[in-house]
């Protein structure tokens, strides 16, 4: 059956991989059993169609969702209830990730701000630890695995961001080889690889780019998928590294092999734009 009354815009599995959290134009985050797909929730918090859904890293309980409205919701999938509600965002609140120690998440605007917020000690309660504005719209963001660095990437920029969420100074990365200052695509989306040693930015030019952390380095380049600069695509990492999930505006998810770059199969079940893709 139809799980939201409206579009599906995103879906993450929990840490465990026992639950799914979807979020909706229907205004609504769903919470649901990994292998019966039983709803066990349904998180009405935000006022506006849902942008985001992030689990926490070390906690399978622990969801975070973000709105058009602005709002970032912290909830217990467990009981559904809300743990926290922040509104530090003037418009739209388009993405949310975790620290990989559980102890920090961040979320970023359409108000070109990057907002970090920090677990307090001893409880499931959160606080805003930092804000920052940056020049242009921040369109994807991930945290390194030393859980201290936020690597930002936006709209129209052709640096990435490596912000301290403990000092909160910045060190710029150019990501053009030649160290010009062209801008030759927007990074749409960014992923850690599991080993931590990479950044898989998918980009508004149909091609996906596997930066070495902290350098200008394109170790490999994957194309195949159609996303130009009117889509939000959206990557992911099978668990093992070996393998790497895409959509695409033609209605497939493609898959590729990491090392080989080739695209090693396409998976095509929706009539509609694929706005959101997870492996567990």
């Amino acid at each position: 059956g139809t799980l939201h009354a409206g579009n599906l815009i995103a879906c993450r599995y929990n840490c465990d991989s026992t639950l799914i959290a979807t979020g909706s134009a229907d205004r609504t985050v769903k919470i649901s059993d990994a292998q019966t797909r039983a709803e066990a929730h349904t998180v009405s918090s935000h006022a506006a169609p849902i942008l985001s859904v992030c689990w926490s890293p070390t906690e399978p309980h622990i969801l975070v969702s973000t709105a058009m409205d602005g709002t970032c919701v912290v909830t217990d999938a467990t009981s559904g209830s809300q743990l926290a509600q922040f509104k530090d965002h003037q418009k739209y609140a388009h993405r949310c990730s975790w620290a990989p120690n559980g102890r920090l998440f961040a979320v970023c605007g359409h108000d070109k701000k990057v907002s970090v917020y920090k677990k307090n000690d001893g409880g499931d309660g959160f606080a805003l630890l930092r804000q920052r504005e940056m020049v242009t719209l921040p369109e994807a963001m991930c945290f390194l695995d030393d859980s201290a660095t936020l690597v930002v990437s936006c709209r129209d920029d052709n640096y990435f961001h490596y912000l301290d969420t403990g000092d909160g100074t910045e060190l710029k990365v150019n990501m053009n080889a030649l160290g010009d200052d062209h801008v030759s695509f927007t990074v749409l989306d960014l992923v850690l690889s599991p080993n931590g040693k990479t950044l898989l930015a998918s980009t508004d030019r149909s091609r996906l780019i596997l930066f070495v952390v902290g350098t200008c380095h394109q170790l490999r380049n994957y194309y195949g998928a159609v996303n130009d600069q009117l889509c939000q695509t959206r990557a992911c990492f099978h668990p093992s590294g070996r393998l790497i999930y895409c959509t695409s505006q033609d209605q497939k998810i493609y898959c590729w092999d990491t090392v080989t770059q080739k695209v090693s199969g396409t998976f095509q079940g929706h009539s509609g734009v694929v706005r959101d893709v997870d492996v567990s």
